[in-house]
């Protein structure tokens, strides 16, 4: 998004003529609770979901957001004075952005975003993949077709002999660490919704899948690297019940069930040009008012409920009120401006300062080639620092990148995720950490070839040092005078052993204050923008509750299982109850 001035006042007719053929309103909101208007404090993804939702249902709505950016980690970061020749800047970002066919709220979402050509609107700017990749740095790599399989899974067994046959393909896994998976996969695809939330809640993924059990390819590959590559999380810290979500959604539910949807799919273009932007111009339109730079202070309180919120815009601390205010910021902010009173007032608040945080973060390498290393996304996973990476221009709309970026000399890039900041490095033998800008870059780039670049196949090397034109680290990572991180001023929360009975509800003990970010109760359970979005989703049903509003509650998806597995949950209610053991945890 360009650095444009948000308006602070846009004409109510405009609106009105917008929302009159908007759909999912149901109403004009009236009755109950007087006043409509709502400060949205923070404007990434869960803050514009809320205001989305809120602005079609007839509230007045303002967006307060700390940076003269909108869009959160969802944003473009664009590289400055890098545009010549009337080429845009070349555009970083936070890290890439994947959308399984599971996610059902934030798709919904786009798809009421407005773009020209486009019948679905911003939705249609979903391109799919077609692949992922499991390389290992001795040149044996997996590469396992992304899409839907619907013509043959119907029962229990196909879909056991479906993920073994998968499983089973990974390089230096035995047939014996694959049927062990395989069985941990089933178990939690048939343990009861109890057994779920206050057993598998207290045991890591690496606890429940006994990563110690077997070799340290069993770990790397299985345990560790499938999570770390297709649910951006840590396998020996995040809870068995939030990757066994995440596991059920994508080997079963996003195989099974995506109703028409492709199973994966990235963005055709930077993201704030598919989406940010015309998100933006899409809630101005229907009367959104904005105010960046404005970072939140505070909370006030007076007669149990939210008297006003102190900001601080271009320097200058002021007081600003609103009928109902919806916090839209990370756990980590939260924790610094939710003030003891309101704590006092709801209990459940307290729990945001436990939460767990890592750094996680994209680095981008421009290059005066196109490389595509795969159809979708690529895992090394030999890569001390668990990386992973897409080629994200063959999936652009403009497949032609140095006509619309840069000098016209960039050709292509990678966008890289970076996910253990903790582990010692290849090239250096430290963690990135403790490393200098320059040494993050190198030491990424040397791990992503040592798995590329097959030295004993005759062939060429496919990624070279001269390829390398520009790069970009993202800039929440503020270093230090010893020039090595000292923060990350946007982490991501990670679904840490026992969590989820610490997260709060959208919907708070505050009658005129609501939580909207990924780390509130919801479906999802993971810090992903389809889990904010369905947070400000409850927090806006949470106000249209209290207003008596008979506008149309936001939509919430539940997440779906396959039917056949019904009766195998159904037995395992009765054993949960009975103090039993899951039936196919007989080696725990």
């Amino acid at each position: 998004m360009k650095r444009r001035t948000f308006v602070k006042g846009v004409a109510g007719t405009a609106a009105a003529s917008t929302l009159a053929g908007v759909s999912g309103c149901g109403g004009a909101a009236s009755g109950g609770r007087p006043g409509r208007r709502v400060a949205v404090l923070g404007g990434g993804c869960a803050g514009l979901s809320a205001a989305h939702e809120l602005a079609e249902r007839g509230f007045q709505v303002t967006v307060y957001e700390k940076k003269d950016i909108l869009g959160g980690k969802c944003r473009t970061i664009p590289l400055e004075n890098t545009g010549f020749g009337g080429r845009a800047d070349l555009p970083g970002e936070h890290g890439y952005r994947f959308f399984p066919g599971y996610y059902k709220h934030i798709t919904d979402t786009m798809s009421r975003i407005p773009f020209s050509g486009n019948r679905r609107g911003v939705k249609d700017n979903l391109s799919r993949i077609e692949t992922v990749n499991f390389s290992r740095a001795d040149g044996r790599d997996l590469v396992l077709p992304y899409q839907e399989v619907t013509d043959f899974i119907f029962d229990f067994q196909t879909l056991a002999d479906f993920l073994l046959s998968v499983i089973g393909g990974f390089p230096k896994i035995t047939l014996n660490e694959a049927r062990f998976f395989v069985q941990r996969l089933l178990e939690y695809a048939t343990a009861c919704k109890d057994r779920r939330l206050n057993e598998y809640d207290k045991l890591s993924w690496a606890q429940f899948c006994r990563a110690d059990k077997f070799g340290a390819d069993y770990d790397q590959v299985l345990v560790s690297g499938l999570t770390r590559n297709l649910v951006a999380a840590q396998a020996h810290k995040a809870s068995t019940r939030t990757i066994g979500i995440q596991a059920m959604q994508i080997f079963v539910g996003n195989i099974l069930l995506s109703a028409g949807e492709d199973a994966g799919r990235v963005l055709n273009a930077p993201s704030t040009e598919a989406w940010i932007d015309p998100w933006y111009d899409y809630l101005a339109g229907i009367g959104v008012e904005f105010h960046n730079n404005t970072k939140l202070i505070t909370l006030n309180m007076a007669q149990g409920e939210i008297a006003g919120a102190v900001v601080e815009e271009n320097g200058v601390r002021r007081t600003i009120t609103a009928d109902y205010y919806v916090l839209a910021v990370p756990a980590e902010v939260a924790s610094k401006v939710i003030t003891q009173q309101m704590r006092n007032a709801d209990p459940q608040l307290n729990g945001i300062d436990q939460l767990v945080v890592d750094w996680m973060t994209g680095v981008q390498y421009f290059l005066n080639e196109n490389v595509n290393l795969s159809r979708g996304f690529y895992t090394y996973i030999d890569s001390p620092w668990a990386v992973s990476s897409i080629s994200p221009v063959q999936f652009w709309r403009n497949k032609d990148f140095g006509a619309a970026y840069g000098d016209g000399s960039v050709k292509g890039f990678l966008t890289v995720d970076v996910s253990d900041w903790d582990t010692p490095g290849m090239l250096y033998g430290k963690p990135a950490k403790d490393c200098t800008r320059e040494e993050i870059f190198r030491e990424t780039w040397e791990q992503i070839k040592a798995h590329v670049n097959d030295v004993d196949s005759g062939r060429n090397p496919v990624l070279r040092d001269d390829m390398i034109l520009e790069q970009f680290l993202d800039p929440a990572i503020k270093f230090g005078a010893d020039g090595t991180p000292e923060e990350n001023e946007e982490p991501l929360l990670v679904n840490t052993v026992g969590s989820f009975s610490i997260r709060p509800e959208a919907v708070t003990k505050i009658p005129n204050f609501f939580l909207a970010s990924d780390y509130v109760r919801n479906n999802t359970d993971l810090a992903t923008m389809e889990g904010a979005n369905e947070a400000a989703r409850a927090a806006v049903n949470g106000i249209l509750a209290l207003s008596d509003s008979t506008a149309k509650p936001c939509k919430i998806w539940p997440l779906s299982e396959p039917a056949f597995l019904l009766p195998f949950k159904e037995q395992d209610v009765i054993r949960y109850r009975l103090g039993l053991k899951h039936i196919l945890a007989f080696d725990r």
